[in-house]
């Protein structure tokens, strides 16, 4: 799972670096979600949910926004 914060840019820029590092340390079948964070603070919102739905789809990998602050697809997350 690679977590950005939906709130800061930077942490979504990082993702590509942090895809690849996980990419070329995991053995083949390992399942990948990119998972926006802060969901409960989308009034601060810097990065789409269409971004982040985009760049899972281009690497073929899941995504999910998530709020850790009031659990929402914590859970799911995990599942």
């Amino acid at each position: 799972m690679i977590v950005y914060d939906i709130t800061k840019e930077s942490t979504f820029e990082s993702l590509e670096k942090w895809y690849n590092k996980l990419a070329n340390a995991a053995e083949e079948n390992i399942v990948m979600m990119a998972c926006g964070n802060k969901s409960d603070l989308a009034d601060q919102r810097s990065v789409s949910k269409e971004q982040g739905e985009k760049f899972a789809k281009e690497k073929e990998i899941f995504f999910l926004e998530t709020s850790a602050l009031d659990s929402t697809n914590v859970e799911a997350a995990f599942l």
